[in-house]
């Protein structure tokens, strides 16, 4: 992982002062090179229809959640294949999970964090 890091650093420097793409909706073409590397080497979440365990601490009290690919991969399902149906989303950051559990939108980010809203209330997240 190091040696990959030392020789991806110089392409990185060339990166941060190259303008960013026509039609980019980021002002750095930093933050789309900084996606690449988390495409190429961080965990994406339900790679290959795997199902993701999520543990979160909301409202200081810790909570586990199972969002499984469901209805042949084109929905979420929360606890197992057969639970509530939610919808998956992606933005540049992140895979958005609302409708699997009530009232909660899951934001997971490639390498295992990233957030869960739950009535307005952030909470920080970690799944697998």
């Amino acid at each position: 992982m190091i040696r990959c890091l030392v020789f991806a650093l110089p392409f990185a420097a060339l990166g941060a002062c190259a303008p960013a793409p026509e039609g980019s909706d980021h002002p750095l073409a930093w933050d789309n090179f900084g996606r690449a590397i988390e495409a190429s080497f961080e965990d994406q979440p339900f790679a290959n229809g795997a199902a993701v365990s999520v543990v979160t601490a909301e409202r200081e009290e810790m909570r586990t959640y199972n969002l499984v690919p469901c209805r042949g991969g084109t929905r979420i399902c929360g606890g197992s294949a057969h639970g509530p149906a939610g919808t998956l989303t992606a933005t540049p950051d992140h895979s958005v999970v609302r409708g699997a559990y009530r009232g909660r939108a899951f934001y997971l980010s490639p390498g295992g964090d990233g957030a869960v809203i739950v009535h307005g209330t952030q909470a920080p997240l970690a799944w697998e």
